[in-house]
């Protein structure tokens, strides 16, 4: 079923085509929508269609023959997903999961998208600056994972959460609207969700955290610095 013109226009990396090429590639292009969890692809898979967050978080995962899958990174609202895949012409190489408690994705044909590039130099443009976002995201995990203990972990994924996707409010309270679990946050910095729990309650008694329905907001970003670069 075809999707409107008009969502690609408004769609993360679309919005650097021109109308026309939206228009031809809405013709093959359809929306979804993911519970928490939820398997979006495995690795190995085709690069059929390029995929387009309109809602929440998506976790790119590589299965491990013993231990611990590894986290390669994480795409939210108006990124896409699988992007070095699609424009290579390759399998995935790593397994894509919703870790957010509801996740709305656009898929556009990728043979399609391809076309477009060769005649959309913006387009092309913006795909490129996308591959080199997409390196930097790896970074960003490794300084999460390497952030020392437990507090400075989250303090530090939440301030790449924050830059990547967040909102900054006039009185400078930060808002992430992106809901995670204790769970997945876990799994993003390697430890057991009770210990999250611990160090949340902490910073929620604290008033300096707020955890909402549909993300979280923080009380201010100089203490959120503070608590990244804090020694154990």
């Amino acid at each position: 079923m075809s999707v409107s013109p008009s969502v690609l226009l408004a769609t993360g990396l679309l919005r650097h085509a021109s109308p026309a090429a939206c228009d031809r590639l809405s013709r093959l292009a359809r929306e979804t929508q993911h519970l928490e969890g939820e398997l979006l692809w495995q690795a190995g898979t085709a690069a059929a269609e390029l995929t387009c967050i309109r809602r929440g978080l998506v976790q790119i995962i590589k299965p491990a023959a013993a231990g611990p899958a590894a986290t390669l990174g994480l795409f939210g609202p108006h990124e896409c997903v699988g992007l070095v895949a699609v424009m290579g012409s390759h399998r995935y190489p790593a397994d894509a999961v919703a870790i957010s408690d509801r996740v709305e994705l656009l898929h556009v044909d990728a043979a399609q998208f391809r076309v477009e590039l060769q005649q959309e130099p913006q387009l092309a443009d913006a795909a490129r600056e996308a591959l080199i976002q997409a390196t930097q995201m790896l970074l960003a995990k490794i300084d999460v994972l390497t952030a020392g203990e437990v507090p400075q972990r989250l303090a530090t994924l939440f301030l790449h959460l924050v830059d990547r996707f967040g909102d900054v409010f006039a009185h400078g309270e930060l808002r992430i609207p992106v809901a995670l679990s204790r769970t997945v946050l876990g799994r993003l910095v390697g430890v057991r969700s009770e210990t999250v729990i611990r160090v949340l309650t902490r910073w929620e008694r604290g008033g300096w955290l707020r955890t909402e329905a549909d993300g979280f907001v923080i009380r201010d970003r100089e203490w959120l610095l503070g608590q990244a670069a804090a020694q154990s």
